[in-house]
This record gives C-alpha cells, sequence and structure tokens, in this order.
C-alpha cells in the first residue's frame, strides 16, 4: 500500500496577529518580516520533501507563507 502524508502549515505571522485581531478572509494582510522568516524557516527544514501538490487559499499571507515551495515549481491549487 502507499501512504500519503499531509503537512498542514499556518501561514506567517500578520502585523493583525500581534493585534490579536482575527483575520479569516475578510482582512487580506500581508506577512510581516516574523512571517517572512518562519516562511524561510520552513522551507528550509522541509524543501527536500517531495511535495505532490501545494494547496493554499487565495489571500495573500498564504501565499507569501509558501511562495519558495513554488518557485521550486510544485504544483499548486
Amino acid at each position: 500500500m502507499n501512504r500519503k502524508k499531509i503537512y498542514l502549515v499556518r501561514h506567517g505571522q500578520t502585523d493583525f496577529n500581534l493585534r490579536g485581531v482575527v483575520q479569516g478572509s475578510g482582512i487580506d494582510a500581508p506577512i510581516n518580516d516574523t512571517g517572512r522568516a518562519q516562511a524561510k524557516a520552513f522551507f528550509e527544514a522541509y524543501q527536500n520533501i517531495a511535495f505532490d501538490q501545494v494547496y493554499h487559499t487565495a489571500l495573500i499571507r498564504t501565499r507569501q507563507s509558501i511562495e519558495s515551495f513554488i518557485s521550486k515549481g510544485i504544483p499548486t491549487t
């Protein structure tokens, strides 16, 4: 039997997170410097995983958080 793993990852930090504002899809805030550092650390730790696909929402913070994987050519949805 061929097994698949699913990795669930939250987007990097935004300035709204720092203020305790629940964003949902009503606020399309970008990640901040800490969020970029978090995204970079995640990429560095998982860049050698052979991901078949990356799923993300249309919000800018989610795409920014996985941009390094997209740049590698991993298909996204």
